[in-house]
């Protein structure tokens, strides 16, 4: 839908604007739950948004419980049934209302919530659908919500010894900032509150443009020669502060570092999804420079926090890691990479530089915006005037320039070898421009001390010469999740 069309959809939308019945998820609801400073509408003064109708609400697992605003302006008073059903296949429905599911919609605006349980006896994609008829007179209109409930069953299998928690508290309302825009396909963005500190602009790249007012720098907690880090605080009217993560240039850095820092880190801006690390807003074209807005976590950078745990084996960490523990944090990249592959796009840069942590070890993939400046020591330049992250490449990308899902396999190989050395630097004994020539030859990264042999035969697995005899994303993540049963079984 073209942005002309959505601007028109929009005011004939708003054009039926009288008096009647609306439905909606309030702004300060749809950003708690999805991230989104906007206000989602189903009906509006009484005229059914058909388009919301079949947008599934995507619900994060922390999230308990979906709140809706009503309320019939109109003289007429409106009857309501609401029936719910979910696919749990259980006897008995586990979703349910904090109202009665018939009675008559207020005459004020109230509140009334859906509540949405997680349980080991529920499927870790709870679909949830709720149907709503409202009757006055002889007119019935049946309007229908759905929403998908993410349980994570799977990954807490997969987790168990590692994670209480699968979903961050923190930052988990931010991950749906963009794709609920952009697949709800109308936001109906409440006009009294429609400042443009937070009004989505549907033609632009980024639609979720931040003005610079709404950031409050803090501390530095990573820098570059030409690029930095910053702790921040996002502050929107009516929004509860939020800490964020800020990345930027310096004023030294030349406009070909401005350009490729925006592209880069706008790779990501469309996907949602529980291991990509989410880019939840940009402020730009103020002529100061760009800043780009994360969500905060923890730990922060994923090759970092390796590196300190390095030193930290002594037992005083919160959670001393063990074999599995590193296990489940390649896990999760993986599910980044599989989640990349099925929306065709290719990473080209894995590595734990370009992945954050959480306290709850829950680890996501990001963007690669600034990576060189912040780890130079991870890419070479091999006369060609460009920084390359040399040993981390497949053969036919480091000598061909041919990216593909198999050369982001190679990759993921490495930064298994990665974690399981906390953050050794590979192929450190080889010069970056021999190592082309030592890959040919056969020469792969040895296996790490008190590395198992099954965990070493996947990454080599990942460095096959032949692309064809690597494996694919799912395999190698069904390998992985079975060796990592294995290893529960004996502790």
């Amino acid at each position: 839908m073209g942005y002309n069309s959505i601007v028109f959809f929009f005011l004939l939308f708003l054009s039926l604007a009288n008096a009647g019945l609306n439905f909606y998820i309030s702004q300060q609801e749809s950003f708690r739950v999805l991230g989104l400073v906007a206000e989602l509408a189903y009906v509006r003064d009484g005229s059914i948004n058909d388009v919301a109708q079949h947008f599934v609400v995507p619900v994060p697992s922390h999230i308990q419980e979906l709140c809706f605003v009503w309320v019939n302006a109109d003289s007429k008073a409106v009857k309501y049934s609401i029936f719910t059903k979910d696919n749990s296949m259980q006897p008995v429905n586990h979703v349910s209302l904090n109202i009665s599911n018939q009675g008559v919609v207020p005459r004020e605006p109230q509140i009334f919530c859906l509540l949405l349980p997680c349980s080991t006896y529920l499927p870790s994609k709870l679909e949830v659908s709720m149907k709503i008829n409202f009757t006055s007179f002889n007119n019935v209109t049946v309007l229908n919500v759905v929403m998908k409930k993410d349980c994570s069953s799977d990954f807490r299998n997969v987790d168990q010894d590692v994670l209480s928690k699968v979903i961050p508290a923190e930052d988990s309302s931010f991950m749906l900032f963009v794709a609920v825009g952009i697949a709800f396909g109308v936001l109906v963005v409440s006009l009294a509150a429609a400042s443009s500190a937070h009004q989505i602009v549907a033609e632009d790249k980024p639609s979720f443009r931040l003005q610079r007012n709404n950031i409050i720098i803090g501390k530095t907690l990573l820098e570059g020669t030409f690029g930095s880090i910053f702790h921040a605080t996002l502050q929107i009217p009516g929004i509860p502060l939020k800490d964020v993560i800020v990345k930027t240039v310096k004023n030294n850095a030349a406009e070909t570092q401005v350009r490729l820092m925006m592209e880069e880190g706008t790779r990501f801006q469309d996907l949602v999804h529980q291991n990509i690390y989410p880019l939840i807003g940009i402020v730009d074209g103020d002529g100061c420079r760009p800043l780009l807005v994360y969500p905060s976590v923890t730990y922060g950078n994923l090759k970092r926090w390796l590196l300190y745990c390095r030193g930290s084996l002594d037992g005083s960490l919160p959670h001393p890691l063990c074999t599995q523990d590193l296990v489940t944090i390649a896990l999760h990249v993986l599910r980044g990479v599989q989640y990349l592959h099925q929306q065709n796009i290719i990473h080209k840069d894995l590595a734990t530089r370009n992945c954050v942590i959480d306290d709850l070890f829950h680890v996501k993939l990001t963007d690669m915006a600034l990576s060189r400046d912040f780890f130079p020591n991870d890419y070479h330049c091999l006369g060609d005037n460009e920084n390359r992250p040399i040993k981390w490449m497949a053969m036919e990308s480091l000598t061909r320039r041919e990216f593909s899902t198999a050369s982001d396999i190679w990759s993921f190989g490495v930064v298994l070898w990665e974690v399981t050395t906390l953050a050794q630097q590979p192929y450190v004994e080889i010069d970056p421009f021999e190592v082309g020539r030592v890959l040919r030859d056969g020469y792969r990264l040895t296996q790490p001390v008190n590395c198992p042999d099954e965990l070493y035969a996947i990454m080599a697995y990942c460095w096959s010469s032949s692309k064809s005899d690597r494996p694919t994303a799912p395999q190698l993540y069904r390998e992985l999740h079975q060796f990592h049963q294995t290893l529960n079984e004996y502790i």
